[in-house]
């Protein structure tokens, strides 16, 4: 605690704690914006303080002559002239205010009623009445500033030049009256630890001096001012919002600020400077921290729900209860914010779950409708949207507020169930609808209540994205909660690409009591299930026997079809032992390795009895999921695309583009560009194509679908797509081949392919259309969406192999 009675005298004054040269400054500073000079006759008059003042008294003292001009510039040259604070009480609306005046600011400040106490920080300039920072030598942009100032203190510099604190002093002082006689007023000055200052002035109503303060060493890490404080408010308010503001510094090294309001919201690790703003909006509020809005996890805005009836809205009393870290710079404020400030997710929501679906898994959906008119919630397999040959829409939740809800389920384009509950909902109400998902039903319940019981036939663990939907406010991003499992006997894995020619999947695992065990490589599932997905292989390891039997079972055969067993006597598996088994797809086959042993094959690539299946051997590419199923602990599974050294002449992967789909999937108007070199010998008799693909890496006449293939040869560019088993465009339609115009030697092709709602839109080598004036477009009949990876089919590189040049916009949409 550091306080003093200062009598003012004079206009022309600098002070501080006297220094000496060399020693860090921790306690209090007080700068008189004029000069340090306290005897020239420059000033006018003497000063007479209670401080230790070091000065310099050289006729080139510089703060000497800028005195001078200080008064000059006020269009003084001797005489006395207003130059200070003007402190006083104004009866407003009833209450008497706290009023503040400055002789360098126009303003008038407005402290509020009854307040016997304003707080004044540390380190501000010359245009501002508040500043703030932290230690002294450490928030220069120039370190050699904090040295500078020790030295420069006794020779007479100004304050100002080094430090913001710049309104205390003598022009916080009263002025004399008119008649000559000195007044006083009482300035009490506490620094704090948390580089902060407060100052008290005594009014002349008030009888007693403020309390004392607790001893404290300022500068220290482990020291911190604490507030502990309630405010009360009410909010009564239907539309629109409040919300109301905390404004204060805390110290660099504060680890908890609490804010209640009604109940505990957040604590967290604030700034030297910290605003904190709640933002009451009619179901909900946020938080503010120096003016960024507080995320969650999924760097979504953070929204806190008063209670679990949230849909009656906000309204009543409120206590705001603040402890912690800081000091209040002003009382908590209150102010309306506009109405459009109420969150809402905009629609429609697309998001790709980040979990597998267990049983008990539930969703929750905050909405408030806006009239009468439909909208759905969807939970999907393996696309965004609806779509006739692309995944599946595992339920789908259609809500006509006037009639009802319909529980739906389409898979291949088909209606496989549908149900109907009759139920009118209430416009520009908010509902909350929880879906809770298990193995044999759907339990929903509408704002609390249970609604309905929705028999459900397939496999939960085949939803992977959600969709919101239609004519209504998504009040909040939807919740996942995730049910407490007990560990299962098999293992699912899903791959973040496809399983490629040259890539190895290693499994590290420990044999329990049983006496087999198996793993299934799939396709577009998790688990193996007669209308969803395929089983590439399954390979059943026989530990009695020291086998391995093989399988595959496509859906659309409805079969499991055994292949020729391999046998592993010599790496023999015991029971209890930790191995690892590594598996790799060449041309021919999968082979594999336990321990990193000698390589033996387990299977033949799997080509279906039925032509009418597919007439091609089903790829490693087609496998996207690993399941283990057994007595058996998997502790690790990883796939790498290097190969042991010792494993000599596999075949090389195909090289492919991903589209990422972590942040959402290809969007209308993002755009891929492709670029090409090739032998200019070839003139234009070369062959390029680029394929988009979904669930492949190449051709298939069964596994994935071809989204786009954009193919030029000898001088003629075609388009095309592939899904449902037959190209869209047929031999001889000419619809969509183009008669580009082309160098007679091209030695590097730029294609950019660009998504647009109805298809899309291609440039090549800086062009949108032939010779002929057609453009370059092709229609969707696949959604942009769908595509998942990009290959190029080119056999004409130039003379260093070059690979192709594959890029996106944004950028973050291609790895």
């Amino acid at each position: 605690m550091s306080s003093t009675l200062i009598r003012r005298h004079n206009v022309c004054h600098h002070a501080t704690k006297r220094v000496k040269k060399g020693t860090k400054l921790l306690g209090l500073l007080s700068s008189f914006p004029l000069m340090l000079d306290n005897v020239t006759k420059a000033c006018l008059s003497a000063t007479l303080g209670h401080w230790n003042v070091l000065v310099a008294v050289e006729k080139t003292n510089i703060p000497n002559e800028k005195c001078g001009q200080n008064w000059e510039k006020y269009g003084k040259k001797n005489g006395p002239i207003w130059h200070g604070v003007y402190v006083y009480t104004e009866l407003i609306k009833g209450a008497r205010h706290i009023m503040l005046e400055l002789s360098f600011s126009s303003e008038k400040y407005n402290f509020g009623p009854n307040r016997r106490q304003i707080s004044i920080p540390f380190f501000g300039n010359q245009s501002e009445l508040v500043g703030y920072g932290g230690d002294v030598f450490q928030e220069f942009d120039d370190g050699s500033l904090g040295t500078s100032f020790i030295q420069n203190i006794q020779e007479g510099a100004f304050l100002k030049d080094f430090v913001g604190l710049w309104t205390l002093g003598h022009d916080m002082m009263a002025p004399p009256s008119a008649t000559g006689v000195q007044q006083s007023v009482v300035l009490y000055f506490y620094r704090s630890c948390s580089c902060s200052m407060e100052a008290w002035f005594i009014r002349p109503t008030d009888t007693e001096v403020p309390d004392n303060r607790e001893a404290i060493s300022v500068g220290t890490a482990d020291c911190a001012k604490t507030v502990d404080t309630m405010v009360p408010f009410d909010y009564n308010e239907k539309g629109g919002g409040f919300a109301f503001t905390i404004n204060g510094i805390t110290d660099e090294n504060a680890v908890n600020i609490t804010v209640q309001l009604l109940q505990e919201a957040r604590a967290g690790k604030g700034s030297n400077k910290l605003k904190l703003t709640i933002e009451l909006h009619m179901y909900s509020f946020s938080i503010k921290m120096n003016d960024t809005q507080l995320l969650g996890e999924d760097k979504k805005l953070k929204q806190f729900w008063s209670t679990n009836e949230w849909w009656h809205g906000i309204s009543g009393k409120f206590r705001v209860k603040l402890n912690g870290q800081m000091m209040l710079l002003e009382e908590p404020s209150l102010y309306k914010i506009d109405a459009k400030m109420e969150p809402s997710v905009n629609l429609p929501l697309v998001k790709k779950l980040p979990v597998q679906v267990v049983n008990g898994v539930s969703f929750l959906f905050r909405l408030k409708l806006h009239d009468n008119k439909e909208f759905s919630i969807l939970l999907l397999h393996d696309r965004p949207d609806f779509h006739d040959y692309i995944g599946a829409t595992i339920l789908q939740m259609k809500i006509n507020p006037i009639n009802g809800v319909s529980f739906e389920v389409f898979y291949y384009g088909k209606r496989q169930d549908s149900d109907y509950k009759a139920y009118a909902f209430k416009a520009n109400h908010p509902y909350e609808i929880h879906i809770g998902v298990f193995e044999t039903e759907y339990k929903v319940k509408l704002n609390g209540q249970s609604f309905e019981n929705f028999p459900n036939k397939m496999p939960i663990w085949t939803i992977n994205f959600m969709r919101v939907q239609g004519n209504v406010s998504l009040l909040a991003e939807p919740e996942i909660n995730e049910p407490k499992v007990s560990q299962k006997d098999q293992f699912s894995f899903a791959l973040s690409s496809l399983f490629n020619y040259g890539e190895q999947i290693t499994f590290f695992f420990t044999v329990k009591n049983g006496n087999s065990f198996q793993i299934n490589f799939m396709h577009e599932s998790s688990e193996i299930h007669p209308m969803i997905g395929d089983v590439v292989l399954i390979l059943r390891f026989d530990l009695i026997n020291d086998s391995i039997q093989c399988f595959h079972s496509l859906h659309m055969e409805n079969a499991n079809v055994t292949c020729q067993e391999a046998e592993f006597t010599e790496h023999g598996l015991e029971q209890n032992d930790r191995r690892m088994l590594q598996i790799f797809a060449d041309s021919d086959g999968f082979y594999g390795a336990f321990d990193g042993y000698a390589v033996q094959k387990f299977a033949e690539h799997y080509t279906p009895a039925n032509k009418s299946v597919a007439t091609m051997p089903i790829p490693p590419w087609a496998i996207d999921h690993v399941q283990i199923v057994g007595d058996v602990h998997v502790s690790d599974l990883t796939k790498a695309t290097a190969l042991p050294g010792n494993w000599n002449n596999v075949i090389d992967g195909i090289l492919y583009t991903q589209i990422n789909a972590n942040d959402g999937l290809l969007q209308s108007g993002e755009s891929i560009f492709v670029r090409i070199k090739l032998k200019p010998e070839l003139g234009t008799r070369f062959s390029v194509k680029i394929n988009l693909f979904n669930e492949a890496l190449a051709f298939h006449d069964l596994i994935g679908k071809t989204v786009l293939k954009v193919e030029l040869t000898d001088g003629i560019l075609t388009f095309n797509s592939y899904y449902n088993k037959q190209w869209m465009v047929q031999p001889g339609n000419n619809s969509f081949t183009f008669m580009p115009d082309l160098a007679k030697s091209v030695t590097e092709l730029k294609f950019e392919i660009t998504a647009l709602d109805n298809g899309f839109r291609i440039v090549l080598n800086g062009k949108d259309m032939d010779r002929n004036g057609k453009k370059f477009f092709y229609p969707g009949n696949i959604p942009a969406w769908a595509v998942q990876y990009i290959v190029v089919d080119d056999n004409y590189t130039d003379e260093n192999d070059t690979p192709p040049e594959i890029s996106c916009k944004p950028e973050k949409r291609c790895i």
